[in-house]
């Protein structure tokens, strides 16, 4: 076959492949433009099975390959920790409230209604949430509810993060920046 024709195109007769009887077999155009026959119609004029292209070896699995570093097991119970965490902050108006509360020492229910335009019903089902994975805590004032952030929690929580990464030595290393841990003994 020589050259490759304008893909969509039949081929000339110069460039039809043909069978062992010297027939003609018809060509199919992929989508790359190739030409080349289909893959049920024999190209020697016996009957046979259909035979896979070639493979061509990928540019990655022709280079030597590369010492695969051991991976740590990670327990499913700190998985399924950070899970529930992410999944928890992954809603918009939960971090709000966690950012706001960072600000403040605490803050009453009405306050952060006000700031986050909404009802007090559905702020009060976001700081439930927050308060069963025991990130925030209330302190009750006669009839109102104030809440503050728990850092031992955070603390906790961070130390699973950097527990996960295998030989992080309290460091998480990104393209631009390291983040680093470094759990301060309580004194109390």
């Amino acid at each position: 076959m020589t050259g490759n024709p304008v893909p969509g195109t039949p081929p000339s007769e110069s460039q039809t492949p043909a069978n062992l009887a010297g027939e003609p077999v018809p060509a199919v155009v992929s989508p790359s433009g190739n030409n080349h026959p289909p893959a049920h119609v024999p190209v020697d004029g016996k009957a046979s099975s259909p035979t896979p292209p070639a493979a061509v070896p990928a540019e990655s699995a022709l280079k030597t390959p590369e010492k695969k570093e051991k991976i740590q097991h990670i327990p499913s119970r700190t998985v399924t920790e950070l899970k529930e965490l992410f999944k928890l902050l992954s809603d918009e108006t939960r971090l709000r409230i966690l950012l706001y509360l960072t600000q403040q020492k605490e803050m009453h229910v009405r306050a952060l209604c006000d700031h986050l335009g909404q009802s007090q019903p559905a702020v009060s089902h976001h700081l439930a949430l927050l308060r069963v994975a025991k990130l925030i805590e209330p302190r009750r004032e006669g009839k109102h509810n104030f809440y503050r952030i728990r850092p031992e929690r955070f603390q906790e929580l961070l130390g699973l993060v950097f527990s996960a990464m295998p030989d992080s030595e309290g460091q998480i290393r990104f393209e631009d920046y390291t983040l680093n841990y470094d759990p301060k003994e309580q004194v109390l």
